[in-house]
C-alpha cells in the first residue's frame, strides 16, 4: 500500500504548504506541471500494458484482440450502468460546493471534506487503477503520479476549506487501501490460472487513456470502461 501511503502524505504536504504560504503557483508552472504529469502517466500505463504482453507476435495479436474486445463489452456495460454519468454527476456536484464555497467564503467540516474533497481524490477512474494495479502487481508508479496530482489539489481545497482537508486522508486511505488489499487477495488466484496480464493489460490502457483526457486530445468517458477489468479475464478464460 506504499502508493496509497504516499498519496495521502502528498494530500497532507500540500495543505501544510497551502497553510503557511498565500502564494499561488503561475499558470506557466501549472502548464508545465500538467505536461509533466501526462508524460508520467502515458509513461506508466504503457508499461504497465506491455509488460503484460508476452509470446510471439500471433500470441500477441491474439492477447490484443481479446483486450479490444473485452474493451467494447465493458464500454457497452459502463454505458447501460451509466456508470460515467454517476461519476460526472459527483464531479459536478463537488465542483459547485468549492465554487460556492469560493464566492461566499464559508465553510464547513462535512460539506467541505465529504462533498468535495473526498469525492475528488478518491471517485476518478485512475484512483480505482492504480489501486488495482498496486495490488495486482505491485507496481505503485500510477499512484505515485495521482499522488503528486493530489497534492497540488490540496492546495487550491486548504485555501477554501481549511485544515478540514486533512480529513480526507481517511476516507483515501480506508478507499484505496481495501482496493488494492483486495487486488492483492484476488492475484495468487488470477496468476494461478494465467488470468493476471489481461487484467493488467486492460488497466494500462485505462491509465494511458487519463492523459488523453487531461490533455484533452480525446473526449473518453473513461468509467465506462472500468467493466472491461472483468471482461478481460472472463474473455481469456473462455476462449482458452
Amino acid at each position: 500500500m506504499i502508493g496509497t501511503i504516499l498519496n495521502a502524505v502528498s494530500i497532507g504536504a500540500g495543505s501544510l504548504w497551502a497553510m503557511r504560504t498565500q502564494r499561488e503557483p503561475s499558470d506557466a508552472s501549472q502548464q508545465a506541471v500538467k505536461l509533466g504529469l501526462c508524460i508520467a502517466i502515458v509513461w506508466v500505463g504503457l508499461e504497465v500494458c506491455w509488460d503484460a504482453f508476452g509470446g510471439g507476435l500471433k500470441r500477441i495479436m491474439g492477447q490484443l484482440g481479446l483486450m479490444l474486445a473485452a474493451m467494447t463489452l465493458g464500454n457497452v456495460v459502463g454505458r447501460l450502468l451509466r456508470l460515467q454519468k454517476g461519476f460526472s454527476w459527483l464531479g459536478q456536484k463537488a465542483r459547485h460546493h468549492f465554487q460556492s464555497v469560493s464566492t461566499d467564503g464559508v465553510s464547513t467540516l462535512r460539506g467541505g471534506v465529504v462533498a468535495t474533497c473526498v469525492i475528488l481524490f478518491c471517485a476518478t477512474p485512475i484512483s480505482i487503477l492504480g489501486a488495482l494495479i498496486e495490488g495486482l502487481s505491485g507496481n505503485p508508479r500510477p499512484l505515485f503520479v495521482k499522488a503528486v496530482m493530489d497534492g497540488l489539489a490540496a492546495v487550491s481545497f486548504t485555501k477554501c476549506f481549511g485544515r478540514s482537508v486533512f480529513i480526507s486522508v481517511i476516507p483515501l486511505l480506508a478507499f484505496q487501501g481495501t482496493l488494492t488489499l483486495a487486488a492483492r487477495w484476488m492475484e495468487p488466484m488470477l496468476h494461478q490460472r494465467d488470468l493476471l496480464d489481461p487484467v493488467l493489460r486492460v488497466a494500462g490502457l485505462l491509465v494511458f487513456s487519463v492523459a488523453l483526457v487531461l490533455l484533452e486530445v480525446k473526449r473518453l468517458e473513461l468509467a465506462n470502461y472500468l467493466p472491461s477489468l472483468i471482461f478481460a479475464p472472463l474473455l481469456v478464460w473462455l476462449f482458452r
